[in-house]
């Protein structure tokens, strides 16, 4: 038996810290998406896409408000942030 698995889009925006948010949650971009527009589907993972439906990657999902969900590396210029 397969089981429902509630499923959430958005289109969400690459911020200036190279990272979008979802459901209070920052997730890190690659730079060459930077101010770009994407579209997230969330369920236990969060899913990228650009604007033509291209997969980007998929991020972990966390639950903790406030959360960075980082994947490496970030850009050399923020690695003064703790990332």
């Amino acid at each position: 038996m397969n089981r429902f698995e509630y499923l959430e889009r958005k289109i969400v925006k690459v911020a200036q810290d190279f990272s979008f948010t979802f459901d209070k949650v920052h997730y890190s971009m690659p730079r060459k998406y930077l101010r770009q527009n994407l579209k997230s589907g969330q369920a236990k993972e969060i899913y990228v896409y650009n604007k033509h439906g291209d997969y980007i990657r998929t991020h972990n999902r966390s639950y903790t408000p406030k959360d960075w969900v980082i994947i490496q590396p970030m850009p050399a210029e923020y690695k003064d942030y703790g990332y």
